[in-house]
């Protein structure tokens, strides 16, 4: 792998700090990774399974729950979101999912790999996702848009720090 055999070598721009963030950097990615492998299997599901067979198993995974909450607004988001299950919807949670997991691992294999070109798009990958996170947030109230926000702005910022890095190798070489 390159990215490792670039990122072990000892330059004097190796630091302590930057190997500390650089663990932290390929943590970040780790998650990115089985976030997107969830977002794979998550698509498939939807796409595989029968529409029926999707509100039978929401319906039962949620009854015990149901059963705890009062009437109130939980439990009537909770019933909407059960009779909510269309095949419209279905496909369009299905295509979002996909497209989201096959950008992600993309991104992340390109980060791996240490390919200088992919720092700024993945920047702009995880900006994109957070303008589209944060509009969901705001239209639909669902903090874990915000929690994917916070992880994505520590991913770019650790993002830049490692473009910033491969650089100074880049230059070190030719140099």
């Amino acid at each position: 792998m390159p990215y490792i055999k670039t990122m072990s070598s000892h330059s004097p721009a190796d630091t302590r700090g930057y190997k500390f963030l650089h663990k932290v950097f390929l943590v970040g990615l780790l998650l990115k990774g089985a976030n997107a492998f969830l977002e794979l299997v998550s698509g498939l599901v939807l796409l595989l399974l029968p529409i029926a067979t999707l509100q039978s198993a929401t319906e039962t995974a949620l009854r015990p729950l149901m059963r705890l909450l009062p009437e109130g607004p939980w439990h009537a988001r909770l019933e909407r979101l059960t009779a909510s299950i269309t095949p419209e919807g279905t496909l369009f949670a299905a295509w979002y999912f996909l497209s989201h997991a096959l950008v992600k691992l993309l991104v992340v294999v390109c980060l791996v790999k240490g390919w200088v070109w992919a720092y700024p798009l993945s920047i702009a990958v995880f900006a994109g996702f957070m303008t589209f996170q944060t509009w969901e947030f705001f239209h639909g109230h669902a903090i874990m848009y915000m929690l994917l926000n916070i992880m994505d702005v520590f991913l770019i910022l650790l993002t830049v720090n490692e473009w910033r890095h491969a650089m100074r190798l880049k230059h070190l070489k030719t140099a």
